[in-house]
């Protein structure tokens, strides 16, 4: 091995301590540069030593951190103050004689072991195409025959042919003559005529079978139930078709016999099995309902349950508008979308609303009672409870039962006379203002004038 790249440049600054405590003398600074080099190789010479050992010791100079963490960093920085041109000559011959940069590192077990592993499917695939030129009299497998096989031996040949090749294969495979049988290609495509022969024999048995289906139910769309091998098969030849993937031969020996004529209908029997079980299904779900309704007299019950998720699917669906009529008339026979839980609700929430209004008047009454008026706190619960209702009286809000309740205590001033079902409607109130300023237009002849001549300067 040659010299290191260049020369490691000696250092011309004495080194410091900066990390010496204060008060202590620095030893280290008192040395002269010569002094302090020399400290330093030979502390470097004692870990070369140690590396002699762990040689003669373990067998190899790559130390391992877990037994020997220091020694372990100091291999790796002369590695790389070699590889970086850092090291002096007189440390790269020391390192030399030992033989420190002539072992090569060491694959870890892992790799080791799936390297093992790769040679070994390597040469089962060796075995197995010696069995089959045996049987064959050629290395060119049929990949009808051992698909695995016919990949493997492909590639080889062509790492052989990329130089990818290591000479250890190379040689196995010359030992049984692989290279050599490229004569035999003429056979094996011999043997691939015989194989593709074969598939257009068993392509025309299922062509005869589909036209037999066809003469018996009168339609190419096979029944998976009835010959679920060839169902698949003329789905296959659809997909082919579509595709663009299908011979012409093939192609006009299907058109013959009026296949792709049935490709336009919009359900096959497939799906048609399939529409009517989920059909079945629906009101067995149904029936399920009616039951559970004449059981509680309801169709409340627990929406995480089987029939309570199925109940709330069919409410979305009518709401979006998915559901077909003929569903919505077998839940309207029943009263599925009478939402009269929902009712129920509605009153309950109805009463505690007027039962707590009736509560707040009453603490009203015995306030003014013990005050002699109204002067609540209006940042107290019933102060806040009075401005609510002086709100929604303003604002023509509250039933005329509440108002006449509150007139009697003397709160609010009575209501205007235009009051409409126990409200007082604003809009109404505008109508009237506004056709009372037409009144008083009408009745002054020199406006309603004035008013004409604008109108006529805008058509001039």
């Amino acid at each position: 091995m040659g010299s290191p790249p260049r020369r490691a440049s000696t250092r011309k600054s004495q080194p410091t301590n900066f990390y010496a405590p204060t008060g202590m003398v620095n030893h280290e600074s008192e040395m002269s540069n010569e002094e302090f080099m020399e400290t330093l190789d030979e502390k470097w010479d004692a870990r070369r030593q140690q590396l002699i050992k762990y040689k003669e010791e373990v067998g190899t100079f790559f130390v391992s951190s877990k037994e020997d963490a220091k020694l372990s960093r100091w291999v790796d920085n002369q590695r790389q103050f070699y590889r970086t041109g850092k090291m002096s000559e007189h440390r790269f011959q020391l390192l030399q004689e030992i033989g420190f940069f002539d072992e090569k590192p060491q694959k870890s077990p892992v790799k080791q072991e799936k390297e093992n592993t790769l040679e070994d499917n390597w040469e089962k695939y060796r075995q197995e195409l010696i069995e089959y030129k045996k049987n064959h009299d050629t290395f060119f497998v049929s990949r009808q025959a051992n698909k695995k096989l016919a990949r493997w031996a492909e590639n080889q040949r062509q790492c052989h042919r990329r130089g990818d090749m290591n000479e250890e294969r190379i040689r196995l495979l010359q030992e049984i003559g692989f290279f050599d049988d490229q004569s035999q290609k003429k056979s094996l495509m011999k043997i691939e005529e015989v194989a593709k022969k074969s598939v257009e024999e068993m392509w025309e048995d299922k062509r005869q079978a589909l036209i037999a289906y066809k003469g018996e139910h009168g339609t190419f769309f096979v029944a998976p139930a009835e010959n679920k091998k060839l169902a698949r098969w003329a789905e296959n030849q659809r997909q082919f078709h579509r595709r663009g993937e299908m011979s012409k031969v093939r192609h006009q020996l299907l058109q013959e016999i009026g296949f792709f004529d049935e490709l336009g209908q919009k359900r096959s029997l497939k799906n048609a099995a399939v529409m009517k079980s989920l059909d079945e299904m629906w009101e067995e779900n149904r029936q399920e309902l009616i039951a559970y309704k004449d059981e509680h007299g309801s169709f409340s019950f627990k929406s995480k349950s089987k029939l309570g998720r199925w109940v709330e699917n069919q409410k979305r669906a009518h709401k979006l508008g998915k559901m077909s009529e003929k569903r919505i008339k077998l839940l309207q026979e029943i009263d599925f979308f009478e939402d009269q839980l929902g009712e129920r609700r509605e009153e309950a929430v109805r009463k505690a609303t007027d039962a707590m209004w009736e509560k707040n008047r009453q603490e009203l009454i015995l306030f003014k009672e013990e005050h002699g008026d109204f002067s609540v706190q209006p940042k107290s619960k019933l102060g806040r409870w009075i401005e609510n209702q002086r709100r929604a009286f303003k604002l023509y809000d509250m039933p005329a039962e509440r108002a006449e309740l509150m007139q009697q205590m003397g709160l609010f001033p009575e209501r205007p006379e235009d009051m409409v079902d126990g409200r007082t409607s604003p809009r109404k109130k505008r109508k009237s203002s506004h056709s009372q300023e037409d009144e008083e237009e009408e009745a002054s002849p020199s406006r309603t004038k004035k008013r004409a001549t604008g109108s006529e300067q805008l058509f001039v």
